[in-house]
């Protein structure tokens, strides 16, 4: 249960750093992009959008963990799905929005 706690701590913090603007560095595939890609990206609306991502993570691993708590595998299996469906969800919607690009 504590390493749980920890665990869900540890996304939020990451999600704020990622909401507040300041984690466009970290991410990856911005940093693997082509510069003329690099330049049309907006990587402060990206970055608020990748901590909102996070945010939903964390609720997922809280799902996760209550199910493991009340011995409810359902539970359990209903949080790592919506776990799964937020990661394949933001990859989606990252790459392929226009809404993320510079005006």
């Amino acid at each position: 249960m504590i390493v749980d706690a920890f665990i869900i701590l540890l996304i939020i913090a990451v999600g704020v750093i990622f909401f507040t603007g300041k984690g466009a560095v970290i991410v990856e595939w911005f940093n693997t992009m082509p510069k003329p890609d690099k330049e049309n990206r907006d990587m402060h609306k990206i970055s608020v959008f990748i901590g909102k991502l996070f945010f939903a993570a964390a609720g997922c691993v809280a799902i996760i963990a209550l199910g493991d708590v009340l011995k409810l595998n359902i539970l359990s299996l209903c949080g790592v799905i919506l776990l799964v469906a937020d990661v394949i969800f933001g990859y989606f919607y990252t790459h392929k929005n226009k809404k993320f690009n510079k005006k």
